[in-house]
């Protein structure tokens, strides 16, 4: 759900690796390197960088005061090369429901919100800086988004949120390679030999245009996936919208190799203009968990 402050900002939720918060719609996902384990990403909008966020997963409580005064002293010494005033406003200790941690604001040539944490439950370490303008209420907003910081789930599952493209994944399903473009986002999951994909397309009004449904999966999934032999593209029966099921087999020059079953799903959403795709390539047909990941994916 999107979420409206009085300044008229537009809200909505960023989740990755099982980290999610609110963030403003318009900062979107600029950068992002690691895994599950430890990890760094920014978000930008269209002037500059808005929010960094790094993360550790601990087993052990983290020396937030120590690291709170390295953060300070590497802060001092940029602002001193650049040959701008550096000064702390606000630094006070930080709590809530799931996190505990070290807060403080300061102004250089741009102001800067920090926290510098640990979720109370998963004990994941966070170092978190919000950017704006020195005009700017930049701690309505960092404040929002501390607020809503969260490492956990009640439910054992993934909450996933990029460019406004959100789905649910179990937790046994790990990140195994993202790629974003204009137009189409596709990230990648896998569970042992298994592989899931996730997908969005753009435009979907004028990809639409000139064909079918049914003939955009079965072109959009033979270019794909070279390496199947796709059998047929269909409109299932008895799904609330129409929902194009896709089925094949691998194919390989090793023939004693056990070849994995493709399944697919492919949908349009004319509320948003998108179409979306989820796929699994998986071993054992008993396996399957097409329509229960299809089911988690927000596509209106």
């Amino acid at each position: 759900m999107d979420i409206k402050l009085k300044d008229s900002v537009n809200w909505n939720k960023f989740g990755w690796h099982g980290i999610s918060f609110t963030k403003p719609m318009e900062w979107e996902l600029g950068e992002v390197e690691g895994n599950a384990r430890r990890g760094y990403l920014r978000l930008d909008n269209h002037i500059l960088t808005r929010m960094e966020l790094r993360w550790q997963r601990h087993t052990s409580k983290a020396p937030l005061e120590k690291i709170q005064n390295k953060h300070l002293a590497n802060l001092r010494k940029k602002a001193g090369k650049n040959k701008v005033n550096f000064r702390i406003t606000n630094e006070r200790d930080y709590r809530n429901n799931a996190i505990n941690g070290k807060y403080f604001v300061w102004e250089s040539n741009f102001k800067g919100v920090n926290l510098i944490a640990q979720c109370r439950k998963s004990s994941t370490f966070f170092s978190v800086c919000v950017l704006g303008k020195k005009e700017e209420n930049i701690e309505q907003k960092a404040g929002m988004i501390f607020a809503s910081l969260r490492d956990h789930t009640d439910d054992d599952k993934i909450f996933w949120s990029v460019f406004d493209f959100s789905f649910t994944t179990p937790a046994e399903l790990k990140l195994s390679g993202h790629r974003f473009l204009s137009g189409h986002l596709k990230l990648d999951f896998s569970r042992a030999e298994d592989n899931f994909i996730f997908q969005r397309l753009s435009v979907a009004n004028i990809l639409l245009k000139e064909k079918s449904l049914t003939q955009l999966a079965g072109e959009f999934y033979r270019k794909q996936f070279k390496n199947v032999d796709l059998e047929v593209s269909y409109p299932r029966e008895g799904d609330s919208d129409e929902r194009i099921y896709t089925i094949g087999r691998e194919h390989g020059r090793v023939r004693f190799l056990k070849k994995r079953f493709f399944k697919s799903l492919f949908w349009e959403c004319r509320e948003t203009n998108h179409i979306y795709g989820v796929t699994e390539l998986i071993k054992r047909k008993e396996a399957s968990c097409l329509d229960k990941l299809a089911s988690g994916v927000k596509s209106s």
